[in-house]
């Protein structure tokens, strides 16, 4: 990260996604991120809240567009935030929300496959560095 220019650094917790039915809406299964890119590996998603009227309000410390680096025990790389999901910690079956970090803080991994998703887990702690723009 000594060489890599940063603006900003975050400690953030870590989880995985896929296009199957287990992992998205139904709706959203056209393989196309919230910003209108082909679902990939090498992107990720933050979190958004939709209120009663439809609108969406991003739930994350980072933003759509941003480049990122990330480090964490099991995944390292750069990535860009390109999409948008609803993870919440009392969709994790027997999670304590005290055990995990607060959602602003996750970052969803885009994985090609369902069990890969599944494997990854939760992972806690990913060091998080927004690559300063060009």
């Amino acid at each position: 990260t000594e060489s890599i220019p940063y603006t900003e650094h975050y400690v953030m917790s870590g989880t995985a996604y896929t296009s199957h039915i287990d992992c998205i809406n139904e709706e959203d299964l056209d393989g196309m991120t919230a910003t209108g890119t082909e679902a990939r590996e090498g992107i990720v998603a933050i979190n958004i809240d939709i209120d009663e009227d439809g609108n969406v309000k991003v739930r994350s410390v980072l933003e759509l567009g941003q480049t990122i680096y990330v480090k964490g025990q099991f995944i390292e790389g750069v990535f860009t935030v390109e999409d948008t999901g609803y993870f919440r910690v009392k969709y994790l079956k027997g999670a304590d929300p005290k055990d995990l970090v607060f959602d602003t803080y996750n970052l969803d991994f885009y994985l090609p496959t369902i069990d890969q998703a599944r494997g990854f887990g939760i992972q806690y702690p990913i060091e998080v560095y927004v690559i300063e723009e060009e």
